[in-house]
């Protein structure tokens, strides 16, 4: 399904491992036989049980849950100097759209500065891969969300050695994942949708989300782990 070679027996970083995108990476992670999976992310609840679920699942590989934030380069560099990490995936990201035309600002620090912040972590402590979760929105991008996703994919190819430096896009799912994560593109909807009522698109949408749950998406980024 991936390139476990590449994976196994390593130490492997995730940040927003309590996301919807990071907890389903960290799940496919550990059937790949790592040496340590650590996850970083400032939702310290989601944290915790994301934790619990993957020591539930994958007993045998060691699981860290470090509450951090992206936005905090000397934190970063602290857990950094922890793991040493062979391979980072970089899930940490605000990703509604309409949320994030309200809060401009805050969408450019955390998904373009926080970008900068742990790429330029991985690259210091010599790690082997950085693998950036990015999404379709970042092609001609209309929104602020998208348009910020871009520039996180520029800052991550302006940096090179020691670090192998990767992007990976993929769409937003249409409905929230089996265990509640969040950032779907249709919110509210899956009663709608589950009790077999008819879901139409508009003519002039030109995007159409997944509706596959989050691990399917999850199994893109680790090819390129």
């Amino acid at each position: 399904m991936f390139h476990s070679d590449l994976l196994s027996g390593k130490r492997i970083l995730v940040t927003g491992g309590a996301g919807s995108i990071g907890r389903e990476i960290g799940t496919q992670l550990a059937a790949a036989s790592p040496e340590r999976i650590v996850l970083l992310d400032r939702n310290e609840s989601s944290l915790y049980m994301t934790r619990v679920d993957l020591e539930r699942r994958a007993p045998a590989v060691p699981v860290d849950a470090l509450v951090g934030d992206i936005l905090d380069p000397r934190r970063l560099e602290e857990v950094l100097a922890f793991c040493r990490p062979s391979v980072v995936f970089h899930a940490a990201a605000f990703k509604q759209v309409p949320m994030m035309e309200d809060n401009e600002v805050e969408a450019f620090r955390n998904n373009v500065i926080g970008t900068l912040h742990v790429a330029e972590a991985a690259a210091s402590s010599l790690a082997g891969r950085f693998v950036l979760i990015s999404t379709d929105k970042a092609v001609n991008p209309a929104g602020i969300m998208g348009a910020t996703k871009r520039l996180a994919e520029m800052v991550v190819a302006a940096i090179h050695e020691p670090t192998a430096m990767v992007c990976v896009r993929f769409g937003k799912p249409l409905l929230h994942d089996d265990r509640g994560g969040g950032g779907a593109a249709a919110p509210g909807r899956g009663d709608w949708i589950g009790g077999g009522r008819p879901l139409s698109r508009h003519g002039e949408a030109g995007r159409n989300p997944l509706a596959g749950p989050a691990h399917d998406r999850a199994r893109r980024p680790l090819l390129f782990g």
